[in-house]
């Protein structure tokens, strides 16, 4: 599941907010009402920190994983904005939210700041409150690739004799 999506599940988690008032930024979502109390997560930037491989040699797959550590914006608009985000960083340390973090093998870390950037659509203010949080989590692959097996040679010799040698 993409990191995005998962952020956007846990930002409803914890804030009980409805799954459709989480958006995912850049995803042309119109929203015409900004007093509706709704958030919106957007992804900056994810440098990866590390990469790992491990074979299987009874499935015969080969799993490829990236670590990374990616910084996230939340913000909250709408009446609540305020009590919004103060909900969802003083839950970051929940039950609910440790459970999650579990189930969906990712980390959250709070960065302190909490912003008032209020958005002015036309004549009219919004308010808006951004959050900026970091995740470090990995992205796996899996490719099939055939095991070697042990080699089994026959060696002719020149007395017509046949002698079998066995490798690992």
């Amino acid at each position: 599941m993409d990191i995005l999506i998962k952020l956007a599940d846990f930002v409803s988690v914890i804030t009980g907010l409805d799954p459709d008032k989480v958006i995912l930024a850049r995803a042309n979502y119109l929203q015409a009402d900004f007093n509706d109390d709704i958030a919106l997560v957007d992804f900056l930037s994810s440098p990866a920190i590390a990469r790992s491989d491990n074979y299987n040699g009874t499935t015969e797959q080969l799993t490829y994983r990236t670590y990374y550590k990616a910084t996230f914006t939340v913000d909250f608009f709408g009446t609540n904005a305020h009590t919004n985000i103060n909900k969802f960083a003083a839950r970051l340390g929940s039950q609910e939210a440790s459970e999650f973090k579990r189930d969906n093998d990712f980390e959250v870390f709070f960065n302190n700041n909490i912003l008032n950037v209020k958005n002015i659509q036309g004549k009219t203010v919004y308010n808006r409150f951004q959050l900026e949080i970091m995740l470090k989590y990995s992205e796996e692959f899996t490719d099939d690739v055939l095991r070697i097996d042990t080699a089994q040679i026959v060696v002719n010799t020149n007395e017509s004799k046949q002698v079998e040698v066995k490798t690992k």
